[in-house]
């Protein structure tokens, strides 16, 4: 049984603090490392603020992964993820709605493109000519 199989089981209605658990346990049982609700802690301007965000599973400590079971996933969840990502500095995350009428159309992969900000980067590339 994959991780997700637990959408044939469960109905649709079926809650969010259901799903989790159903989605650990298939990933445990294939041998990844699960952490959920990981706690991120951040610091703005010198102040530390813990536990600030959670990510719902970090499975073998470099997959992010939020669930949701909604209608239909907006744009402020991938932002989400996303921020997620950039905070912990993964490389990828999933977004998994089991609300949607398929599994297919809701799970959406994401990936962190993000870089340094301009004040830690070169102002310009060397010049080969010196100048």
């Amino acid at each position: 049984m994959s991780p997700c199989d637990c959408i044939a089981i469960w109905d649709r209605v079926c809650s969010k603090a259901c799903m989790k658990p159903c989605s650990r346990h298939g990933w445990r049982k294939r041998g990844y490392h699960i952490e959920r609700q990981r706690s991120i802690d951040i610091e703005f301007e010198g102040l530390r603020i813990e536990g600030a965000f959670r990510i719902d599973l970090l499975i073998d400590r470099r997959l992010v992964v939020e669930i949701k079971s909604i209608e239909r996933l907006l744009p402020v969840h991938a932002k989400q993820l996303l921020t997620y990502l950039r905070l912990t500095r993964q490389p990828v995350g999933l977004l998994i709605n089991f609300g949607g009428e398929t599994l297919k159309e809701g799970v959406r992969r994401l990936v962190n493109n993000h870089r340094p900000s301009a004040s830690s980067a070169p102002l310009r590339e060397p010049n080969q000519t010196g100048d």
